[in-house]
């Protein structure tokens, strides 16, 4: 569960701040938490439908094939929701004047982190690698855009 720092020893407008930002990533990381369950249901889906066809069972492949369709669209409205709530984050970040760019060693540190939490819930490192491709190489990045992406 996420536990944010408390707003409550700010005042005013900070006050505000914290709790409009403590919120919005909140949802976000909500919306984040829902993708690994569908990543997983996808992973499932692919073993299946690659198997029925190793057999030539037509109708294992049809159903498979239909698993891994309904497994991309349940992918795309969790990413969908993703994108919004990282908007959202983004552009409370922004209005105060603030940046959050990345170093390439910063990027490959966070990417190694982030699939090595993923692989302790059984989401396969190599798995993830075949999936996003490019988007798992390290480079300098502005997250703040990356989360309006």
């Amino acid at each position: 569960m996420l536990r944010l720092p408390s707003c409550t020893r700010w005042q005013g407008k900070v006050h505000a701040y914290c709790d409009e930002l403590s919120a919005a990533l909140t949802k976000l990381v909500a919306a984040e938490r829902k993708v690994v369950p569908v990543l997983k249901q996808l992973q499932s889906a692919a073993a299946k439908l690659t198997a029925a066809r190793k057999k030539g069972n037509a109708e294992a492949v049809k159903d498979a094939q239909a698993r891994v369709s309904a497994a991309v669209v349940s992918l795309q409205s969790a990413r969908a929701e993703v994108r919004f709530a990282g908007e959202k984050v983004a552009n409370i970040v922004k209005a105060a004047g603030l940046q959050g760019k990345l170093t390439k060693k910063q990027s490959a540190a966070t990417i190694e982190a982030m699939l090595k939490e993923l692989a302790k819930r059984g989401v396969p490192a190599s798995d993830l690698r075949k999936i996003a491709g490019s988007a798992l190489t390290p480079k300098p990045i502005d997250i703040l855009a990356a989360l309006q992406a």
